[in-house]
């Protein structure tokens, strides 16, 4: 365990060194859940995400809002499987022209398909995998077919706070068919339940993105603030 774990942490040291930092985003979102009598449970779920531009130090300019429903039933002990059938993203694109920065809206409607499978289950940690698929539809841009693979680890520290980090990659369709790199997610929350209704999560995702024009990749860091209340 401790060789791979020092593999694990090589990696990451020699991506984070071929990278070059970009904006400072935050990442907020609200999910509302309810469980029926047959064991599933709907999430609707809304985000809203703020970036910085240019020489700027605290995120304060929208470039996504979202609104999305997911449906969770768990097969065993071990499998669930989550679909959202509804999710609306506004994706905001900033663009500077004689220092006024000009927005664009990009319209997406998203189909996604999820399933998520424990591997370890102890009393102090919990091993997974989940593997995705989203099927995105843009108002104008082409239409793409998304995968995204995640391995994590959530850490009991206490019977009500965990420690959750994973690492997730994307791949989507390029114009030829075949699937390309989109994006690398490398994440560090703490996730925290003050009663029975509030849950919330406070983290850090390090993301990187592969740029056409260099070899090196665009790092994005995010903070992220998670609020759940279940009905």
């Amino acid at each position: 365990m401790t060789k791979q774990i020092y593999y694990i942490l090589s990696f990451i040291l020699l991506i984070s060194t071929n990278s070059v930092a970009q904006s400072n985003n935050l990442w907020l979102r609200a999910t509302f859940s309810v469980k029926d009598s047959l064991g599933i449970t709907y999430d609707a779920e809304l985000q809203y995400r703020l970036q910085t531009i240019a020489t700027e130090s605290i995120p304060k300019h929208p470039f996504l809002n979202s609104g999305r429903i997911w449906m969770h039933y768990s097969l065993n002990e071990k499998m669930k499987i989550s679909l959202s059938p509804v999710a609306f993203f506004d994706h905001i694109k900033y663009k500077n022209k004689d220092e006024l920065y000009l927005k664009s809206h990009i319209k997406e409607y998203r189909n996604s398909l999820a399933a998520e499978y424990q591997f370890i289950q102890q009393k102090r940690f919990h091993l997974y995998a989940r593997t995705a698929i989203e099927f995105r539809f843009f108002s104008n841009k082409k239409n793409e077919f998304r995968w995204r693979n995640r391995v994590g680890i959530d850490i009991k520290i206490t019977n009500k706070t965990i420690l959750r980090p994973f690492y997730e990659i994307f791949h989507k369709n390029s114009n030829s068919n075949s699937l390309i790199l989109d994006q690398m997610r490398f994440n560090l929350s703490l996730k925290h339940q003050f009663s029975k209704k509030w849950i919330a999560e406070l983290g850090y995702i390090d993301q990187l993105n592969p740029n056409q024009l260099t070899v090196k990749l665009e790092r994005k860091p995010n903070v992220f603030i998670n609020i759940q209340y279940k009905l």
